[in-house]
């Protein structure tokens, strides 16, 4: 998926122009691929991700470091120059919470970008979502309800940015398609690639969240995550919304 997000931005890391960051800061890192990547262009810079799960590699550039930590908590090793989070949905409770933590982490003119998706499969003609597909989209989201974890919230982080007191705050939205239906070249390729992670959601996402909290037996999940896979397969024209929400603390 690290693949996808830069391809949506044209091979770029982030939306927001960063000029000598000294610290950045990666919330939910997963297996660190755009902090390595960051601390290679920016070599100068002391790039740190931290996660819940150690599963980062070990060879990675000097200035690139992971901690286990959980974002939830009290913060520390601050203050950063540059705080990035991506496909962070259904990760926290409190959201307004960690932005006003993100907030008191940066120094004063310090920026943050959030990449986003929203949780939900969109459909280019309205009101044609295949039932499954619809279906996926309202479980998951109330799956995650029950558990007190908004899941589809990318279109909320503009204003709770603006609520902890970040300026400039921008939403910049793709619509993303799923499959090779697209014209256009390059979102075509952008497709394949999300195509590929969509089907591979469905499995990590359904199973806990259907059978766990929704109470669906196993092999109930197991049909459903098979029907969904195969609307997907179908080429019919699905898509994402990816945000790109940034934002600057004032001086």
């Amino acid at each position: 998926m690290h693949h996808l997000w830069k391809s949506i931005l044209g091979g770029r890391l982030t939306r927001t122009e960063l000029v000598g960051p000294r610290r950045i800061l990666d919330v939910g890192t997963g297996i660190g691929e755009w902090a390595v990547e960051m601390a290679d262009k920016f070599p100068y810079a002391t790039v740190v991700g931290i996660d819940l799960s150690p599963i980062q590699s070990t060879y990675v550039p000097e200035n690139c470091h992971f901690y286990v930590d959980d974002a939830e908590s009290e913060w520390a090793g601050g203050p950063y120059d540059f705080i990035h989070g991506r496909a962070l949905m259904g990760a926290f409770r409190d959201w307004p919470r960690f932005y006003q933590q993100v907030y008191e982490n940066l120094v004063p003119g310090g920026q943050l970008e959030m990449q986003e998706l929203d949780a939900w499969i969109h459909c280019q003609r309205p009101g044609v979502t295949p039932p499954w597909i619809q279906g996926w989209n309202e479980g998951l989201n109330a799956a995650f309800a029950k558990r007190g974890q908004g899941l589809n919230v990318a279109a909320n982080h503009a204003q709770w940015m603006q609520d902890a007191g970040f300026v400039d705050v921008n939403d910049e939205v793709h619509h993303v398609p799923i499959g090779t239906w697209a014209r256009d070249p390059r979102l075509k390729e952008i497709g394949r690639f999300h195509l590929a992670g969509a089907m591979e959601s469905v499995d990590s996402y359904s199973l806990s969240a259907m059978t766990e909290i929704m109470g669906q037996t196993q092999e109930e999940t197991q049909i459903m995550i098979e029907m969904i896979k195969s609307e997907f397969r179908q080429g019919l024209h699905l898509f994402g919304k990816y945000h790109f929400i940034t934002a600057r603390k004032p001086q």
